[in-house]
């Protein structure tokens, strides 16, 4: 039942991607930009800039980090994926200016057999592991 409940809303937030056409969003915490996040037709990008309120979120919410739990939210995040390229929406992450990766349509991987799904992409993975490095 938790999962339909999860994929519904999933489902829902793919969707109204699509009512968006364009707009900018800029968290400061603290002063400090954190992130900066663009709208464009059938996407969002999220550009990270400073992992210190991520570090918090994940001790406070108790995000997992050992290989099994990571292993377990990658099939969950796969989920996730599938979902908005199903609905015809991605999601472009970026740390720095930096693109990681990406979620959904606009998803071109060259690991798809390796991550048994076509609706994610990693473009650059250094950078993707000193990020997770970064909020350990």
């Amino acid at each position: 039942m938790k999962l339909r409940l999860n994929e519904i809303i999933i489902s829902f937030f793919a969707k109204s991607i699509h009512r968006i056409n364009s707009g900018n969003v800029v968290l400061t915490i603290n002063g400090v930009v954190f992130a900066k996040t663009s709208f464009a037709e059938r996407s969002i990008t999220v550009n990270l800039f400073e992992t210190t309120p991520i570090k918090e979120l994940r001790e406070l919410v108790k995000l997992p980090l050992s290989v099994k739990e990571i292993l377990s939210t990658f099939s969950k995040f796969k989920n996730l994926a599938e979902i908005l390229k199903r609905n015809r929406a991605s999601i472009i992450v970026k740390w720095k200016d930096k693109e990681l990766f990406i979620i959904g349509e606009k998803a071109k991987p060259k690991l798809k057999h390796l991550l048994r799904t076509d609706a994610i992409e990693i473009k650059n993975i250094k950078d993707l592991l000193f990020l997770l490095k970064e909020i350990a």
